[in-house]
């Protein structure tokens, strides 16, 4: 390492960036070479920009010190800003009613359950208790289970034909 750098001093000021390069054969004046470059690890690099070492502790830095994106606030007119704020109040209104509804019909479905296993143990408690046994390998018992929309285990039937409905009835 000392080799090269003492090699380097001894080229000339050429390599370092503080003279301009001359070029064999050509007009100095109509050559625009760029003197301002300066060597390092093999990498033509300029004067005024940072060492790769500190460039790589400011690129740790900034990745362990930011902060989470968000978007840009809008810059929205008085008008506008009102009308956005209606329309965003309005949503969350709806989704509000949507998911009251929701849960009350949940609730209204996890009732008539309850009621069924409770009809179901007055009637026949064998019966019962074949319903609401637990199997090895499940973890909820039917009265348990709450009805949630899932989606289907097939989505979408290609096959399906008008034939097929009438084919099952008979």
């Amino acid at each position: 390492m000392f080799r090269i750098q003492s090699s380097l001093r001894a080229m000339g000021p050429t390599l370092l960036g503080s003279a301009r390069p001359s070029v064999v054969g050509c007009n100095n004046a109509n050559v625009k070479a760029t003197a301002n470059l300066v060597l390092s690890r093999g990498k033509r690099t300029k004067a005024r920009a940072l060492a790769p070492g500190a460039q790589r502790i400011i690129n740790m830095l900034s990745v362990f010190s930011a902060h989470k994106k968000q978007p840009r606030r809008i810059k929205l007119a008085m008008e506008d800003l009102i009308r956005h704020n209606v329309v965003q109040k309005a949503w969350s209104i709806f989704m509000r009613d949507k998911k009251l509804i929701r849960t009350e019909r949940l609730k209204s479905q996890y009732k008539k359950i309850e009621e069924a296993a409770e009809e179901l143990k007055s009637l026949n408690g064998y019966l019962h208790f074949e319903a609401t046994k637990r199997e090895l390998g499940k973890r909820f018992s039917p009265e348990m289970r709450i009805p949630t929309e899932t989606p289907p285990n097939e989505i979408w039937h290609e096959d399906w034909k008008v034939t097929d409905i009438y084919a099952k009835k008979r």
